[in-house]
C-alpha cells in the first residue's frame, strides 16, 4: 500500500508544519483554518461518491486514481506557493485522494481475506495506518525544525 503512505505522508506533512507554513506565508489563523477545513470538505464530499462507486468499479482503479490525486496535490502545495485559496485548492485535492484511497484501500484488503480473520486484519491495518501517521507528524517535525525553519520541539531543551 505505498501509493496509500504516500497519499497519508501529503496529508500530514501540511497538518503539522502548519503553523510554522502559516507565519512564512503571513495567513491569518483563520486562513489556516480554512485550509485544514478544505482538505476535510474534500475529504467527506468525496468519501460517500467514492465507497458507493466500489460496488460498480474494481476498487484498485479507484485507489489509483486516488492515489494519483494525492500525489498531485501533494506537489502543488508546496512552500514556495503562498496564499490561502490555492492551499485550499490542493488541501482539498489531497481530502479526495486519501477519500479514494482510504475507503477503497480497505475494501481491497477486505475483498482479498476471507473467514473470520477478515475483521481481526483490518483492524490491524488501521491501527497501523493511524501509528504511521503518527510517526509521519514526528518527521514532518524533524525535517521543519531542520530545513523549514521551525521551531525546537517543547519537548527538548533549547540550547539558549
Amino acid at each position: 500500500m505505498s501509493g496509500r503512505s504516500a497519499v497519508d505522508a501529503g496529508v500530514r506533512f501540511l497538518r503539522a508544519l502548519l503553523p510554522e507554513l502559516r507565519a512564512q506565508w503571513g495567513l491569518s489563523y483563520a486562513s489556516a483554518g480554512w485550509i485544514e477545513g478544505a482538505f476535510q470538505a474534500g475529504y467527506l464530499i468525496t468519501v460517500p461518491m467514492l465507497v458507493t462507486l466500489t460496488d460498480r468499479v474494481d476498487a484498485r482503479r479507484i485507489f489509483a486514481v486516488g492515489a494519483a490525486i494525492g500525489g498531485l496535490a501533494a506537489l502543488g502545495l508546496r512552500p514556495s506557493r503562498r496564499g490561502c485559496w490555492s492551499a485550499c485548492l490542493f488541501r482539498a485535492l489531497a481530502g479526495v485522494g486519501l477519500a479514494g484511497t482510504f475507503m477503497p484501500g480497505l475494501r481491497l484488503l477486505s475483498d482479498r481475506i476471507e473467514g473470520t480473520a477478515n475483521r481481526a486484519r483490518v483492524r490491524v491495518l488501521h491501527r497501523q495506518l493511524q501509528r504511521g501517521g503518527q510517526s509521519l507528524v514526528l518527521v514532518a517535525g524533524m525535517i521543519a525544525e531542520r530545513y523549514v525553519g521551525g521551531r525546537p520541539s517543547a519537548s527538548r531543551p533549547s540550547a539558549a
